[in-house]
């Protein structure tokens, strides 16, 4: 990825200060400006985030360290990536979707396009 030295990005919010690398932690508070905002953003949410690289294993820093793995040791859900979850539900409706079309009354499992053995849906 490349360095950013301009100070406010296409939409008009502050940019960032250093080069952003995916799934990078934000920098401490006043080092960045757009880190500062973008903790603002997501506290305003309820969302604490880690102050650190991911640990590998899913594994967290001791008491006192960082704020998210504070709240994971006091018992606070996992997130989830909500992308994932959004494209499984779409995936879900679309093939009941088509199952449904399929399946319908004067549809073609109906109308006997499927041939002897219906495989419409097997792959």
């Amino acid at each position: 990825m490349k360095q950013k030295d301009e100070t406010t990005s296409r939409a008009g919010a502050v940019a960032h200060n250093h080069q952003v690398e995916p799934f990078s932690p934000l920098r401490p508070p006043g080092q960045c400006p757009r880190c500062d905002a973008r903790r603002a953003e997501r506290a305003a949410r309820g969302l604490t985030d880690h102050n650190h690289q991911p640990l590998p294993f899913g594994r967290r820093l001791p008491y006192g360290q960082c704020p998210r793995c504070d709240q994971l040791h006091d018992g606070a859900q996992p997130r989830t990536r909500h992308s994932r979850d959004g494209q499984r539900v779409r995936d879900d409706r679309q093939r009941q979707q088509a199952l449904g079309d399929h399946f319908a009354p004067g549809g073609p499992h109906d109308r006997g396009e499927c041939g002897p053995v219906c495989t419409a849906f097997d792959w």
